[in-house]
């Protein structure tokens, strides 16, 4: 890889760490689909976590990656326009379609990028898909005692009484379906702002099994500009039509059978989705006038909280433990379980400054010293 001696020389400090993030960001930069977003051959997860470590370099150009891949992503099929939240990967290097099963990591993780992304740029979008993942996590995956599920599963029946269960049943479209749902005068700005075909709209090569046959993907094809000058109508009027359909949509999907729910509760996945949700008050609520729907982050993570120190954290032995299910398991915490239940409790203080989280947390560290450090 030859990278431009002028721009080692124009380091502040050529120290060995700067030059090794240098040269990981010339790496990814090599690496970028420009017109796609996110680096070739690697899966979304893995894309957006690095971009992110190299956004924190300041520099303009990677900042500029990762806000174009974030939004590829949250335009593609791999974001469940209707339902929301984000599925586990896309098979395609399109974003389109996608590994249909939702992982709470996932939803986790994107959060967290897409709030860099929002205090970064200051772009509105991604604060949209953060309020997106959260309606979700608390929507599909909140427990009654306040912890997290784990999983939600790709394949469902297609219908009642169906034998098999098919990938992606719950989510996907037929385009009579869209058009009996809403009516042919929205359903023809949905379908084209969406990409919906009367045949269907995945590639073949993408489904090996021929479960999508003559179904649809929603992946948004067309900025809201461009379908408003298609069809000859205002911005507003447009987002208000895609609105209307999304949420008529979903009562259709609400009567199909659902997926599988994988309610465990896992330590380390609540912690990364506690740390998420704590910082979008921090961001999305603190010293602003929040919409309603932010207002409850801090009681939503709070809770969470305060389910593990109650069910899964024996206070006279200082330890952990790894999951719940109908009672805290019987396998104490693995090191990540303390690792990313820290880093949730850390960001729940910063949020509302209560001294219990930090001295817990405190606490946990201790403890994962004690147990893990080699």
């Amino acid at each position: 890889m030859n990278v431009p001696a002028s721009t080692f020389s124009s380091l502040p400090t050529a120290t060995p760490g700067r030059l090794k993030h240098l040269a990981d960001f010339y790496g990814l930069d090599l690496k970028f689909g420009a017109e796609v977003g996110g680096l070739e051959g690697e899966e979304a997860k893995e894309a957006v976590e690095r971009g992110l470590k190299v956004r924190k370099g300041q520099s303009g150009k990677a900042l500029d990656m990762v806000d174009f891949t974030l939004k590829q992503i949250a335009r593609g099929g791999i974001h469940d326009h209707v339902g929301l939240g984000f599925h586990r990967y896309s098979v395609d290097k399109h974003w389109h379609v996608p590994h249909f099963e939702k992982m709470l990591y996932d939803q986790a993780q994107l959060c967290a990028a897409y709030l860099d992304a929002y205090q970064c740029t200051k772009d509105e979008f991604h604060a949209e898909i953060v309020r997106d993942i959260i309606q979700y996590v608390e929507r599909d995956l909140l427990s009654p005692e306040g912890g997290f599920y784990s999983a939600e599963d790709a394949d469902s029946y297609p219908v009642e009484g169906a034998k098999e269960k098919k990938e992606g049943a719950f989510a996907v479209w037929e385009r009579e379906e869209i058009l009996s749902a809403v009516g042919e005068e929205d359903a023809s700005v949905f379908c084209s702002h969406f990409g919906v075909k009367p045949s269907g709209n995945v590639n073949p090569r993408n489904d090996p099994h021929g479960e999508l046959t003559d179904k649809n993907v929603l992946i948004q094809r067309e900025t809201l500009e461009e379908t408003a000058r298609r069809f000859d109508r205002s911005v507003e009027e447009i987002r208000g039509v895609l609105e209307r359909v999304k949420a008529k949509l979903w009562e259709v999907r609400k009567g199909r059978p659902k997926p599988h729910r994988d309610d465990k509760v896992i330590t380390s996945w609540n912690g990364l989705m506690i740390s998420a949700i704590a910082r979008a008050h921090q961001v999305l609520v603190l010293g602003k006038d929040p919409k309603s729907e932010d207002k409850h982050y801090l009681e939503l993570a709070t809770r969470a909280a305060e389910f593990f120190y109650e069910r899964m954290w024996d206070r006279g032995r200082k330890v952990l433990k790894r999951s719940f299910r109908e009672g805290a398991g019987d396998v104490e915490g693995f090191a990540d379980d303390y690792a990313f239940l820290v880093q949730g409790l850390l960001d729940l203080y910063e949020a509302n400054f209560e001294e219990r989280w930090l001295e817990w947390a405190v606490e946990l560290q201790e403890t994962q010293d004690k147990l893990f450090w080699d």
